[in-house]
């Protein structure tokens, strides 16, 4: 077993409010609020109107990680904005 497995990169792809799918590269344990400040830096989007859903389901907990919500290497979430 590797046991730097939690430091491995995974890429999670997100497409936003344009429908485009951009990938991120992250580590297992980055929260989605570190994932949010990417975004917010690299769109625009400020953070407290961002949401994700994955599968149907929204994530609500920003301090929670992918592995929190199941999502593996390659997993498509859909960033649409805060109502």
């Amino acid at each position: 077993p590797n046991s730097n497995s939690s430091n491995q990169q995974i890429r999670m792809k997100i497409e936003n409010l344009s429908g485009q799918i951009v990938e991120y590269k992250m580590k297992p344990t980055t929260t989605f609020c570190k994932l949010k400040s990417v975004i917010e830096n690299r769109d625009g989007i400020p953070i407290e109107e961002q949401r994700f859903v994955f599968d149907g389901m929204t994530i609500y907990n920003d301090n929670k990680n992918r592995q929190d919500y199941g999502l593996e290497d390659g997993s498509l979430l859909l960033l649409v904005l805060r109502l």
